[in-house]
């Protein structure tokens, strides 16, 4: 069942774009990876490249995460590319995400975030996240081609200046499906 295989990749996207966008919060003079509540979110620390995997623990396939975070003045432009069969279908193209600061979607502040997207292979895509505990919550689906019309997911996990680990359920047809995980860390 290749086109369920690579169900984890939407999540991935996901992930990268929020990794991208700024959600993480971390204090310098905490220890690497750390937040603090008390420190508020700056895009600069997100810049850069990030690089991961995910997997698909019910079907037994995986495939790269990759995504490329700048920050120019109030904005933060988020590239990222899932490698593999998402959804069942064919390598999903590099997708790119623009945030800016504010309140609502696409837009991140000092204390949460919300990512919205939409493509053919991942359907509307929402990533949450809040600053205080840095738990990341979302759901995507359902996408707009044929091996993927039919898919939803929804996904949580933590994100940290560093790192970003996700969750993921996948549902067919409105039933459970698959499960993913995605592990995804920005190079030094």
């Amino acid at each position: 069942m290749r086109l369920l295989s690579r169900l984890i990749v939407p999540v991935g996207a996901i992930a990268v774009m929020a990794v991208g966008t700024g959600l993480v919060l971390a204090d310098q003079s905490a220890s690497p990876g750390a937040t603090t509540a008390a420190t508020k979110f700056n895009p600069k620390q997100l810049a850069g490249k990030w690089v991961g995997q995910w997997r698909n623990s019910t079907f037994g396939s995986t495939g790269a995460v990759r995504g490329n975070v700048k920050k120019k003045g109030k904005r933060m432009k988020v590239l990222w590319d899932i490698d593999g069969t998402a959804l069942g279908c064919a390598d999903p193209p590099e997708n790119k995400t623009v945030l800016k600061k504010g309140r609502g979607a696409n837009r991140w502040n000092g204390r949460k975030f919300k990512a919205v997207d939409k493509s053919d292979t991942f359907g509307k895509v929402t990533f949450n996240y809040k600053r205080r505990n840095n738990k990341v919550t979302g759901s995507g689906g359902p996408g707009g081609l044929p091996c993927s019309v039919d898919k939803t997911y929804t996904f949580d996990g933590k994100l940290t200046n560093k790192k970003l680990n996700l969750d993921i359920d996948i549902k067919s047809n409105g039933a459970p499906f698959a499960k993913s995980t995605m592990s995804v860390g920005k190079q030094q």
